[in-house]
C-alpha cells in the first residue's frame, strides 16, 4: 500500500469516528430527558429507548389514575423487569389490547410455572396476531412440555413458512422430526 493510501484511509477512520461522535454520542449527552439514575432506569424495546420512573413514583401516579393503562404497563413492565413475576401479572393482566403487556403477561405466567394459564394467554395472541413469531415460539415450547405434540408440530410448522432463512428452516425441521419420533 502506499503513502497515500494509508493517508487517505486513516483520514476516512478519523473522519467516521468524528461524525460518529457527534451524530451519535453528543447529542445522547445533553439530552433534556436524562435524569438521575436512581430516579429512573433504562429499558429498550421495540419502539425504542424511554427511562422507567421507580417503583415509588409510579405507584404514587397510579394510586391517583388507577385504570390509566400507560400506568399499568409501567408498573407492569417494572415488575416484570425486576422479575416480580405475581405483582407483574397483575399489572399486566387488564391490559388485552397491548400485545407487548400481554407477551409479558404469558412469560410472567410461564416463570410462575403455571403453564395451562401461559399457553391461554399465547393462544389468544395468536387469533388476532397469527404471525407473531415469539408468540407461536412460547406455545411450540409449552404444547412440548405439556406433551401435545401435534400442536407443537403445527406451531413449527408455522414457524418454518414465516422465517425463509434456510438455518432457521433446518432448525424447525429437526424440531419437527424428533416430536414426530417421539
Amino acid at each position: 500500500m502506499k503513502q497515500r493510501d494509508c493517508f487517505f484511509l486513516f483520514f476516512g477512520f478519523i473522519l467516521g469516528c468524528t461524525v460518529g461522535f457527534f451524530i451519535g454520542i453528543l447529542p445522547n449527552l445533553q439530552s433534556p430527558t436524562m435524569q438521575p439514575t436512581s430516579m429512573t432506569s433504562v429499558h429498550k424495546t421495540q419502539q425504542g429507548t424511554f427511562h422507567l420512573p421507580d417503583e415509588k413514583t409510579l405507584l404514587e401516579k397510579w394510586e391517583n389514575n388507577p385504570t390509566d393503562s400507560h400506568l399499568l404497563y409501567a408498573l407492569g413492565h417494572y415488575y416484570y423487569t425486576n422479575n416480580e413475576y405475581e405483582k407483574a401479572i397483575s399489572f399486566l393482566s387488564p391490559l388485552t389490547n397491548i400485545i407487548d403487556a400481554q407477551l409479558k403477561l404469558a412469560f410472567s405466567y410461564q416463570k410462575l410455572d403455571k403453564k395451562t394459564d401461559s399457553l391461554n394467554i399465547y393462544k389468544k395472541i395468536l387469533e388476532t396476531h397469527p404471525n407473531l413469531l415469539q408468540a407461536l415460539r412460547y406455545a411450540a415450547q409449552l404444547y412440548e412440555e405439556l406433551n401435545q405434540k401435534q400442536n407443537a408440530i403445527e406451531c413449527y410448522e408455522k414457524m418454518q413458512s414465516l422465517v425463509p432463512h434456510q438455518q432457521h428452516e433446518l432448525i424447525f425441521q429437526k424440531k419437527i422430526q424428533e416430536l414426530k419420533k417421539q
